[in-house]
């Protein structure tokens, strides 16, 4: 990231970082912005929102961090273009921002969807799934065990009440089919899964695949 940083900010340059799953990295957050020496002169973008990182699905806010020239356009934009953001949700969130309380949410969801990564990838793995998982977010992406295809695992997953993303709708191309690169492959979502749930969880992939 700070060779991306260290890239845009020359003349001539610029970049948006989307940072909505910012505290969901492991070891720890990670943001561009920690490496931008003068946002000033640069036109870099560090973009937020509420939504993730603060645990508020309701309150669909977000915010900018860039030179203040660029800001200024932006709030200009959102006045006359968007008609602007509520502003109880604007205050609410603005609460929320905190500087302990944002400290303390960064270092509890980094913490509570690392434990819930490691722990879905271990029983994932044991069941033959291979994984290619990177160190954020909240998705497994592996490929099914035995040739099973992810249309047929869903079919079987849904006798139970439940469903699994297919690979081909992270397909651009959506080349689907036998042939399709990502017919053995799904994305699998462990964000919305309580700890609770693991046992019967991985009770009902063991019976799917």
């Amino acid at each position: 990231m700070k060779k991306l940083v260290a890239h845009y900010s020359e003349n001539g340059r610029g970049a948006i970082f989307d940072e909505a799953y910012e505290f969901f990295c492991d070891p720890q957050p990670e943001s561009a912005i920690r490496y931008v020496d003068d946002i000033e002169k640069s036109d870099i973008f560090v973009a937020g929102a509420a939504t993730k990182g603060l645990q508020v699905p309701g309150m669909r806010v977000g915010w900018i961090i860039a030179a203040s020239r660029q800001v200024e356009i932006f709030r200009n934009y959102s006045s006359f273009g968007m008609g602007g953001v509520s502003r109880a949700s604007q205050l609410y969130v603005t609460e929320l921002l905190e500087p302990q309380r944002v400290a303390e949410a960064r270092q509890a969801v980094c913490n509570y969807y690392t434990s819930q990564r490691h722990r879905y990838r271990q029983g994932l793995e044991e069941l033959g799934f291979e994984l290619s998982t990177g160190d954020g977010g909240f998705y497994h992406w592996g490929k099914l065990p035995g040739g099973l295809s992810s249309d047929e695992f869903n079919s079987r997953l849904f006798q139970h009440e439940a469903g699994i993303l297919p690979g081909v709708l992270c397909d651009m191309l959506r080349r689907e089919g036998p042939d399709g690169p990502m017919h053995n492959y799904v994305r699998f979502s462990f964000g919305p899964l309580g700890p609770d749930s693991y046992d019967d969880d991985m009770a009902i992939l063991r019976q799917c695949v």
